[in-house]
């Protein structure tokens, strides 16, 4: 497993751009401007497409690429299908939006987008189980990439609704429940490491010790909390809502930091 602050950027980018593409799947149903829709569009290509060049950077020389293609039981290779896939379909959306294609057509589109960055944040998720680190050999690591990806969603459909000048108490509230949603799923990966035999060292490290910040800080507050009290305040303008994106756009990506490293530092876990 590699890691630098390339991948960390590069998870934050997919599950921003692949936040968005959900939230422009529900926008088709709901009665935004086209104005607003391309914005949207436009937006999520420009992010899947930061976060491939960062995915792809990291691979480094093309016979790398190559060879993750030609290995379908690699992680990496679903993920490239999920990056490829999302930027296709969100290309071709795009496209049918600046043509005036039919609402009927622009709605198909964006679902399939929508299952395919799906897809792209799972496949970041399960890069990270290894059955020989007890420490990520566990499904509840993947949780979290999920309520991050389903959190960007909820805060870009907000932003939409900010775009559109229209008060929208769903989308606000329903944030807020996905907010307490991403909690509960960092805290699934916290009480997997509390109960394991091999990996209460590790529950320490992440609560009380060298990544203790970055957990209750980079993911948790500004992963939860943040976000919330950004969304709870009574004028929410769009700067507002688009501070709350940024602050879990940071949090995924230290979040991604953050397994790197405590499956770097409970290696000695791991015993014949």
């Amino acid at each position: 497993m590699v890691s630098d602050w390339t991948l960390s950027i590069c998870t934050a980018f997919f599950c921003l751009g692949a936040g968005l593409l959900a939230a422009l799947s529900v926008s088709e149903f709901s009665d935004f401007s086209e104005r607003t829709l391309k914005i949207g569009s436009v937006l999520s290509l420009l992010t899947l497409g930061l976060g491939s060049v960062l995915a792809l950077s990291n691979l480094g020389r093309p016979e790398m690429i190559l060879g993750v293609l030609r290995n379908p039981g690699s992680g990496l290779f679903w993920e490239l299908i999920g990056a490829a896939g999302s930027i296709l379909f969100a290309a071709i959306y795009t496209t049918a939006l600046f043509r005036e294609s039919e609402q009927c057509t622009t709605k198909t589109l964006s679902i399939i987008a929508a299952a395919f960055s799906f897809g792209l944040v799972i496949a970041l998720g399960c890069n990270f189980m290894m059955p020989w680190r007890p420490v990520l050999n566990t499904f509840t690591l993947v949780l979290p990439f999920i309520g991050f990806f389903l959190l960007q969603g909820a805060l870009t459909y907000c932003l939409l609704c900010t775009l559109e000048k229209t008060e929208n108490r769903l989308a606000k509230y329903g944030t807020i429940a996905t907010e307490g949603l991403n909690l509960i799923f960092l805290g699934c990966y916290v009480f997997y490491l509390w109960f394991g035999e091999e990996t209460k060292e590790a529950v320490q490290i992440l609560l009380e010790g060298s990544l203790s910040t970055f957990f209750w800080g980079g993911c948790v507050l500004l992963g939860a909390v943040i976000p919330t009290v950004l969304i709870k305040l009574q004028k929410t303008g769009p700067w507002l809502v688009a501070a709350a994106v940024t602050c879990v756009f940071i949090s995924s990506g230290i979040w991604q930091s953050l397994l790197f490293t405590i499956g770097q530092a409970t290696w000695h876990f791991f015993k014949s």
